[in-house]
């Protein structure tokens, strides 16, 4: 547990699932700076419910799980939103990425990038920030998905997944 504030004041309790020594470097690196944020890595150390779970991916032997893991995160949390962090070199794609059900996805993010998403998503919002490769697989400059091109996006992909439902159950 890293916690920056005195007993029993108010805060924003964060949940942080990551590997170990990761876990504890980036949570460590977050309180540095927020006088009004605490962050645990093991759900038996919160005195409440979190205002965000943030969860570093480390494995994507398949895919499914991560969505399969999301929603139960979600269910077992729910009102909390979810972070979802994934380091590069990950071999899903942009659909898959944005259909993965969390308030906000970040691709290999830098710590300020990370401190702002936090926020945006404390506040309400959604983040999208996931690094764009060229042809030959080499990282471009990340790109960055604001809420109403996002909103598109996901609006789109499941009027489409919809539409595939509709013409699979036409199929029978």
């Amino acid at each position: 547990m890293v916690k920056k504030l005195s007993e029993g004041s108010s805060s924003n309790q964060i949940l942080l699932i990551a590997p170990h020594l990761l876990g504890e470097s980036l949570a460590i690196e977050l309180v540095r700076e927020e006088k009004d944020l605490e962050v645990f890595l093991k759900k038996g150390q919160l005195t409440r419910h979190p205002s965000l779970i943030i969860w570093y991916i480390d494995n994507f032997d398949f895919p499914n799980s991560i969505n399969i893991e999301l929603i139960k995160l979600k269910k077992s949390w729910e009102p909390s939103s979810i972070l979802l962090i994934i380091p590069s070199g990950h071999r899903l794609s942009k659909r898959q990425l944005l259909q993965l059900e969390c308030q906000g996805l970040l691709e290999d993010p830098d710590l300020m990038t990370l401190r702002e998403a936090i926020k945006t998503i404390k506040n309400g919002g959604r983040v999208i920030n996931f690094r764009e490769r060229d042809q030959s697989g080499l990282l471009k400059e990340p790109i960055v998905m604001g809420i109403g091109q996002w909103l598109l996006v996901t609006g789109v992909q499941q009027i489409n997944n919809e539409i595939s439902n509709i013409e699979t159950e036409l199929k029978k």
